[in-house]
């Protein structure tokens, strides 16, 4: 045996007897945990398949807004992970631990996506993960997401629909990636006040996977700040009728009916949403009772108009010729007595009585033409207000059979493309 040999063997014993040392004294969670730090795990378990199962062990849903002119729904998913990476397990009876705690940025961990998000925030628990001796990792994750939504909104306020939430890992068509295993999904309400979470449940397969949830609409407050307003401001229209046709009062309070209606229409422009051709029926419904306001108006301004005793275009003349109008007075010039005082006094007697009976008898006929295009009027009045009052009815008719009935569909699950 030469000398090299021997030096060899030395040095291999020493480093033998130093493994076996530095192995003994290394029994503390800290020390086991800075080993498997110091193996910087940083990519994905890597197995067979090229793929890896994360189990989603508790998932709890909860709506926090909904955008209703933009379709945004903001929502909270707390979620606790597990999967399996055996590089990071050990052996206990060497290791007299169970479990250690790692910082979650010195190893892999899943990152999940949100096929339909507009915007995704994750925020971990902890800075911490916990690892198991079998290489089991737990780690608990907040993910707060905006999803757009299509919901059929042509029935709003009186809506129920739903909304995905396409909650996934990614995955390539190879099959390498992430596989999601869900198990048990909660959900809350929230805090969205006018939207209402009825249910959550998991629906879809493969790589396809989306949280179902239910929503409905709170009625009460869009009825009353929406609905009960227009409803009673057509009825307001429609009671004027009891008001006098002449002297303005009628004319003055249609007018500000429309201005008032009017203004409303310019502030729900912004609050009502608009979903292209599933538009609100709540649209619609305003246009239209816009227009019986607008006619309703112009009606009321043309009868006043006739009961003045003017034609539909243009007044015939109501002011009655000043020569006819005025008190006789006496012919104006001197006159030369011919035939005596008396025959000149009895003269302009005559001509007195004359005048007095033409203007009598003028004003009679001008009050006659009056009474009868006041009575037209009235009589024209009336037939409008049951024609009014009919519209009216048979649109209440159509918009309550409109309203039970499904004239527009959408497609939430459009953001999958098909392969």
């Amino acid at each position: 045996m030469d000398l090299r040999q021997v030096l060899g063997g030395i040095i291999l014993c020493l480093s033998v007897s130093v493994s076996d040392q530095s192995d003994a004294s290394c029994v503390t969670r800290r020390c086991l945990a800075s080993r498997l730090i110091d193996r910087s795990l940083y990519s994905q378990p890597q197995s067979p398949s090229c793929d890896i199962t994360v189990d989603i062990e508790s998932l709890k849903y909860s709506t926090i807004s909904v955008d209703t002119k933009n379709m945004h729904f903001s929502s909270q998913l707390s979620l606790t992970m597990k999967w399996t990476d055996p590089e990071l397990s050990w052996n206990q009876t060497m290791y007299n631990v169970s479990l250690v705690v790692l910082p979650a940025t010195k190893i892999w961990t899943p990152r999940l996506t949100v096929g339909n998000a507009v915007s995704v925030t994750v925020k971990p628990v902890s800075s911490d993960v916990v690892v198991g001796s079998d290489g089991g990792v737990v780690y608990e994750v907040v993910m707060y997401t905006t999803v757009k939504c299509t919901i059929n909104l042509f029935n709003y306020p009186f809506i129920d629909d739903f909304c995905p939430v396409a909650l996934n890992g990614w995955k390539n068509k190879e099959g390498c990636g992430m596989h999601l295993k869900f198990h048990k999904v909660n959900w809350t309400d929230g805090g969205a006040a006018e939207w209402i979470t009825k249910s959550v449940a998991l629906s879809g397969e493969s790589s396809r996977n989306y949280l179902y949830v239910e929503l409905t609409v709170s009625t009460f407050n869009p009825v009353v700040s929406l609905i009960m307003p227009s409803i009673l401001i057509v009825l307001a229209d429609v009671m004027s009728c009891m008001l006098p046709l002449g002297g303005g009062e009628r004319n003055s309070f249609k007018v500000t009916l429309v201005l008032s209606f009017t203004m409303f229409l310019l502030q729900l422009t912004q609050l009502l949403p608009d979903t292209g051709t599933c538009s609100p029926l709540l649209r619609y419904h305003f246009l239209i009772c816009l227009l019986l306001l607008v006619l309703s108006m112009l009606s009321s301004l043309v009868l006043t108009h006739i009961a003045g005793g003017c034609s539909f275009l243009f007044c015939l003349g109501k002011k009655v010729a000043e020569d006819h109008l005025d008190w006789p007075h006496t012919q104006q010039g001197n006159e030369k007595v011919t035939n005596g005082v008396q025959d000149h006094a009895t003269t302009m007697r005559d001509d007195s009585v004359g005048k007095v009976l033409s203007f009598l008898k003028t004003k009679r006929k001008h009050e006659e033409k009056e009474e009868k295009a006041r009575a037209f009027a009235e009589k024209l009045d009336r037939v409008l207000f049951l024609v009014y009052f009919s519209l009216c009815v048979i649109y209440t008719i159509c918009l309550s059979y409109i309203s039970t009935k499904e004239f527009c569909s959408s497609n939430n699950l459009d953001f999958w493309d098909d392969e």
